[in-house]
């Protein structure tokens, strides 16, 4: 039977009310699957193929009454996107009589409260507003769960290999508690490796396998390719101009890798479109901007129809908040990743099925990086997920949550939570005992006879809903103009009466600066710089690595491109002592060992020469991925055999990382919760998910093949 047909007549009535041509291949495909399996379904799909709809309409058709309880959860990392979905599933639900509820920290309190009279229908809702149910109203979220059927994970690959996706799995095996029967998952996502695959099986924590469909379909993709640079800066104004030109002829998103960076670019291309009379519209759009000017933006593209308007962004677009169509993607300097790459493409060409990239580099590494990126993901290869394998931070994280969820635990429980739930299983007893000896020397919880409970340190975590999430809020001052709020600044920056800053496309003077209330007043200016926004950047992977390394040696391939490309890459190919060892340069007036490894084998690199030479630190640059690590020429080699004979093994990276707690620290200083950990679950949290051994050992067997064979 075809899919269309195994649908119930009110969805079959809608679809053919709403003139849909035909269903697509991924909704025909989880239609399918939904009807004929009992198993969890991960759909992946490009972004404008109808996942939404290929997650709901089976789902919905499988529910047989919605007045009788929530029956179907859907949840977002973005509550922009849940606001997105609400819209567009209302439509379907209207037509179904069917509630849909939205659940996260700004959505209207009566909506929630209408629920909790009566539960009912399909349910939107963040991770941290699940956390915060389960954690502080755990007699709401046994009546909530109880009658769920389908629990629906959008953007899932932006779980899988994080911290915060981690924190949903352990959220969801606790929600099934409150289940009255196990619940079928569906995973939405745009990109995903295949080799992937173990992985997202794994990732729900029901009894039930979990298929993968995938519709491999890609719009036709058209690239131009531009290196500008001028005095070495990450911004020219050759490369203003180029972006300029293209927005004067298409509506696009601009993807710098900063904040700063999108307020300086989208603030020249205003000044530019203002004495060119332009009618061209630009705007600024991150995380530091107000939920109201985000909003506005939003709008605007969606309702913009033949204006053309730029708007210059962060990862804040990068996911699929509608803004209707874009007809181009700027990607300016090199993207953290493929899989990155990926998603903003997908954000281009959902009507004409053609996605446009303008790739512009100002520093030749950028270029280098951004080349192999668009080689990568033409070729359709993607990174593969490496996020923390043995997330101890996140385990002292969940047994606090416990605590408070179910007002203490039994001692024997919470000594035995491996065993009793599949997400905690890797972990040991003794590793177990470590955490919770912590927690108790540090008051995060308490002995109470029989049980623990939480301490008086476990009070401040609390405090303005912080514990919730896996992300750091800094503190920050609140910019005004009058009495409307234009964002948020960094705390940290040198911040003066009178120094001008670039805020929302726009640029201010300030003019009073209230430390007491961290309130920033300020007025219209002419000029002025961004703000330094606090950015923690991303990792580069082996694969992009590797590729990079494979096209600056590919000397008939950069033949092929446009003269100003030509002469970046020619740049960065100066840089090397010699054109047939590109792993020797010159960096800052040193000789440098650039590696051309992703960024775990670098840090276990950086780790491996320091006990070889000295117990010396190496330094490391991440944006160059170079060691220094005093080399001659000739020598690289010497030394890259003398660390691959040494007889390895994880007791001696413990044993270094013990003695040197400032690379321990420096490398935890990014885990929101690493006070809740003893020092050498934190030197073994380092070892498992910041460095790589094993794959270490095989990239230096492959960097003494090729040594060998170059030199």
């Amino acid at each position: 039977m075809d899919s269309f047909s195994l649908l119930k007549r009110e969805i079959k009535e809608y679809i053919y009310d709403q003139k849909w041509q035909e269903l697509t291949k991924i909704q025909v495909a989880a239609i399918q699957q939904v009807t004929k399996t009992d198993n969890n379904l991960i759909l992946c799909a490009p972004t404008a193929s109808g996942k939404t709809e290929a997650a709901f309409l089976p789902a919905i058709n499988k529910v047989n009454d919605f007045d009788k309880g929530i029956k179907i959860i859907y949840i977002s990392p973005l509550i922009a996107l849940i606001n997105d979905q609400f819209k567009r599933m209302s439509d379907l639900c209207d037509y179904l009589n069917i509630n849909v509820t939205r659940w996260h920290g700004e959505a209207p309190s009566a909506q929630k409260r209408k629920l909790l009279k009566k539960p009912s229908g399909i349910l939107l809702i963040t991770p941290e507003s699940i956390e915060a149910m389960l954690t502080l109203r755990k007699e709401e979220a046994q009546y909530l769960l109880a009658g769920v059927e389908w629990v629906l994970v959008d953007e899932i690959h932006g779980f899988l290999d994080s911290n915060r996706g981690l924190h949903l799995k352990s959220m969801l095996e606790r929600c099934q508690r409150y289940m009255l029967k196990e619940p079928r998952y569906i995973g939405m996502s745009a990109t995903l490796n295949t080799e992937d695959s173990l992985l997202v099986k794994s990732y729900f924590k029901n009894n039930k396998d979990t298929n993968i469909l995938i519709d491999r379909t890609k719009n036709d993709l058209e690239v131009t390719r531009d290196f500008f640079i001028e005095n070495d800066q990450r911004k020219s104004e050759k490369s203003i101009e180029a972006i300029y030109k293209y927005s004067q002829q298409e509506s696009m998103l601009i993807f710098p890798n900063s904040r700063g960076l999108v307020e300086s670019i989208s603030v020249d291309l205003n000044k530019k479109a203002k004495k060119n009379n332009s009618t061209v519209n630009y705007f600024a759009h991150h995380s530091s901007l107000t939920k109201n000017s985000r909003i506005d933006v939003e709008n605007f593209a969606k309702t913009a129809k033949n204006q053309l308007f730029t708007i210059c962004c962060t990862s804040t677009l990068e996911m699929g908040i509608d803004i209707g169509a874009v007809d181009s993607i700027v990607q300016y300097n090199a993207p953290y990743s493929v899989s990155s790459l990926g998603q903003r493409l997908g954000r281009s060409g959902r009507k004409t099925k053609k996605s446009i990239l303008h790739f512009i580099a100002t520093t030749p590494f950028d270029l280098l990086k951004g080349l192999a990126a668009i080689s990568l993901y033409e070729r359709s290869e993607i990174e593969r997920l490496d996020g923390p394998s043995k997330p101890y931070d996140l385990f002292a994280h969940q047994l606090l949550a416990m605590l408070l969820e179910h007002s203490g635990l039994k001692k024997q429980t919470v000594f035995h939570l491996n065993q009793q739930f599949k997400n905690w299983n890797w972990l040991n007893d003794e590793e177990i005992k470590k955490i919770v000896t912590h927690l108790l020397e540090e008051e995060f919880i308490e002995s109470i006879g029989e049980e623990f409970i939480t301490g008086v340190a476990t009070e401040p975590l609390l405090t303005m809903g912080r514990f919730f999430s896996q992300f750091s809020t800094p503190s920050n001052y609140s910019v005004f103009s009058d009495v409307k709020k234009i964002g948020e600044i960094p705390l940290d920056i040198f911040l003066e009466i009178d120094s001008n800053i670039l805020l929302g496309a726009k640029i201010w003077k300030i003019k009073e600066i209230n430390h007491e209330n961290k309130k920033i007043i300020v007025l219209p200016a002419n000029d002025g710089k961004p703000p330094k926004f606090f950015s923690l950047g991303g990792e580069t992977s082996h694969l992009l690595a590797n590729e990079m390394l494979a096209l600056i040696k590919d000397i008939d391939w950069i033949d092929s491109l446009n003269s100003e490309v030509q002469e970046g890459l020619t740049q960065l190919r100066a840089q090397q002592l010699s054109l047939t060892n590109p792993f020797v340069i010159y960096l800052n007036d040193r000789i440098a060992f650039r590696t051309f490894a992703g960024t775990k084998i670098n840090y276990t690199l950086q780790i491996l020469f320091s006990i070889i030479y000295a117990n010396e630190l190496i330094e490391y640059n991440d944006n160059k991925m170079s060691l220094f690590i005093d080399i001659i020429p000739d020598s690289l080699k010497r030394i890259v055999q003398r660390t691959k004979e040494f007889v390895w093994s994880k007791k001696v990276l413990v044993d270094y990382l013990i003695n040197n707690p400032t690379l321990v620290n420096k490398h935890m200083s990014n885990i929101k919760y690493q006070k809740l950990l003893p020092f050498d679950i934190q030197v073994n949290y380092v070892i498992e998910n910041c460095l790589n051994l094993p794959q270490t050992l095989i990239y230096l067997e492959e960097i003494e093949q090729l040594l060998n064979n170059e030199i």
